[in-house]
């Protein structure tokens, strides 16, 4: 498997002061056996979540790498955008499917989502835990089944 590296964009005032800094290359263990046509889909949103919390972008990634860790995911890269009003996106690509998080400072909020493919995750502890990592006032989130596991 060829590994993917991880990455972050921090842009300055102007396109041209786009500054991106790889890091590490992460794969994935190889796997001969299938999987199932099933998955989960985490969505949530985190209201008046603690400030600091959204606006400590390496702290964030690292704590959203961890929740990740917890679900049973393999994490294989990452790639971050930080925006010049504070706002942060960060995607993570994982051997099951991906997790995404989008900050919006100004409102002290974030969407969360993770989708992982077949059975051996769990999407709700990643909820779990940044709920408990960020203490929004007002949470929300559903697990939607995808694949065969939505079928009636």
């Amino acid at each position: 498997m060829t590994p993917f590296p991880s990455s972050t964009v921090v842009l300055g005032a102007a396109q041209d002061e786009c500054i991106t800094a790889n890091t590490a290359y992460v794969t994935a263990p190889p796997s001969a056996e299938g999987f199932d046509f099933v998955g989960q889909h985490l969505l949530a949103s985190y209201e008046e979540c603690a400030p600091e919390k959204l606006l400590g972008f390496s702290e964030l990634r690292a704590q959203m790498e961890k929740a990740i860790a917890l679900t049973g995911a393999t994490l294989l890269a990452v790639s971050d955008y930080i925006f010049p009003n504070g706002g942060y996106t960060a995607l993570f690509l994982l051997a099951e499917s991906h997790a995404s998080i989008h900050t919006y400072p100004e409102h002290n909020s974030c969407f969360i989502d993770v989708f992982t493919c077949g059975t051996n995750c769990d999407p709700a502890k990643l909820d779990e835990y940044m709920r408990s990592y960020l203490q929004p006032e007002c949470a929300r989130a559903q697990t939607l089944p995808r694949g065969r596991a939505a079928s009636p």
